[in-house]
């Protein structure tokens, strides 16, 4: 069967988009955007997949055509520049549209669009569509165009049409709640509440209450019923945010929830059913984490059915600069002022570490703006320019002892990582080149080593 395609557009690079789709297998339709009722038209007729729109396209008529296709699981792609973006930012977020941004990578839109033919074929054969959406510089509240995002982003519109235990682990200020909301956003969820909670900002006393709800008069201080987050959120998504700090006799008790689908209020008789799409979110490593004690393994390996992990800023690549200047645009129409970034405040801007990511970003440009008047110079940038640079990833001078071994000087190195980094064992890994099994393969081994020589 052939699937249908729209191509509604004034601009001379959707040739481009024509290729990719027919590439994917899409039959394609291409329609003068100044023919708004003739879209609807065909739209009704046809029954397109995929709409790939210009944005050109007014507000007005871009609602007709959402009106038109709502329902239906066709998937709208905005293509367009950054000036226009900003127009079309509440229909992205609320997983009504993809926002591709030009110029536009060929060999990735037409990855992505057999994607959605795939996805076509699969809801003919069972008879019905699921509506799914995937952005690519935009994927609901999440921006960036680097190859780690494209990734994620791919991944996340697989993960939203599932209701799969999804894990979204990575470094503290990386955007892991945007990653749920948008995970939320474009799943069936998206027309119930979203709610997360902080395992880890709980007293330990009140998590089991929190979580599942208490009975009135089932504890000192309980003087009313209370409803817990599981039941709240009805039929909508549920974050269970800084999972690996929950403690470990919850823990047990979330997994036989999560294994059996029911909970019991505290205090309560009854056991009730939740309907709820469960996300867990943590900023450790979650293998760690189990081999830490911190996460029950028979926990991790139920959050875990699928797994992300949000890429830290310094690999971004691009998107710091980008970024960067949403940020600056952000401030200016808040505060009805007109900032720029200067070259070389961007070029210190894509060289810093940024330990804080995209969160000491935010704190970074909003404090630059206020500083400055009308141009940010790097003075203006409260990050230190030495000490953080990401390109500066040497030890420095690693002095090796007279008779040492190859074994003994990876020892050193590795050794000397983890104390430059912390401990962060998952970004010494990628320093050096290895898995994240490797290291832990070799720090076990100097271990077992260092028990035989003290015995």
């Amino acid at each position: 069967m052939t699937h249908n395609a729209f191509v509604l557009t004034r601009h001379a690079e959707d040739e481009l988009a024509c290729s990719a789709l027919a590439s994917a297998g899409f039959g394609v339709v291409e329609i003068p955007l100044d023919e708004p009722e003739h879209i609807v038209n065909q739209i009704g007729t046809l029954a397109p997949v995929v709409l790939s729109v210009d944005a050109v396209i007014s507000r007005h008529d871009l609602a007709s055509i959402l009106a038109a296709t709502e329902g239906t699981g066709a998937q709208l792609l905005l293509l367009g520049d950054q000036s226009q973006q900003a127009r079309f930012t509440s229909e992205v977020a609320a997983g009504k549209a993809m926002y591709i941004r030009r110029p536009l990578d060929e060999g990735y839109l037409v990855e992505l669009l057999k994607d959605m033919y795939q996805d076509a074929e699969a809801a003919t054969r069972s008879g019905r569509r699921k509506q799914q959406a995937v952005a690519m510089d935009q994927f609901g509240s999440l921006y960036g165009s680097s190859v780690p995002m494209r990734t994620m982003y791919r991944f996340l519109r697989k993960a939203a049409a599932s209701e799969a235990v999804l894990c979204i682990h990575g470094e503290s200020g990386t955007g892991k709640e945007l990653v749920a909301e948008a995970v939320h956003a474009y799943s069936v969820h998206s027309q119930a509440p979203f709610e997360a909670i902080n395992c880890a900002a709980i007293p330990a006393e009140l998590v089991e209450s929190e979580l599942f709800g208490h009975e009135k008069g089932s504890f000192s201080g309980a003087v009313s019923e209370h409803i817990g987050i599981f039941e709240r959120v009805g039929r909508g998504t549920l974050l269970l945010d800084e999972i690996t700090e929950m403690p470990h006799a919850m823990q047990v008790k979330l997994l036989r929830v999560l294994e059996s689908g029911r909970f019991r209020r505290v205090g309560g008789e009854v056991d009730r059913s939740y309907q709820a799409r469960v996300l867990a979110a943590t900023n450790r490593n979650p293998l760690e984490a189990v081999q830490q004690g911190k996460l029950r393994e028979d926990l991790f390996y139920r959050i875990s059915q699928l797994e992300v992990r949000v890429p830290a800023l310094r690999e971004r690549g691009q998107d710091i600069v980008e970024l960067s200047r949403l940020f600056v645009a952000r401030f200016d129409q808040e505060n009805d002022r007109r900032l720029r970034l200067v070259p070389a405040a961007e070029k210190a801007l894509a060289g810093y570490d940024w330990p804080g990511n995209v969160r000491q970003l935010w704190n970074v440009i909003q404090k630059a703006c206020t500083t400055s008047r009308d141009k940010i110079e790097v003075e203006h940038l409260p990050i230190e320019q030495k000490a953080g640079a990401h390109n500066q990833q040497s030890l420095g001078a690693l002095t090796l002892p007279p008779g040492c071994s190859l074994q003994q000087a990876e020892k050193m190195m590795i050794n000397a990582y983890l104390k430059k980094y912390s401990g962060d064992k998952e970004r010494t890994a990628r320093t050096l080149g290895i898995s994240l099994r490797t290291l832990y393969a070799r720090l076990e081994k100097y271990r077992h080593n260092g028990k035989q020589d003290a015995s």
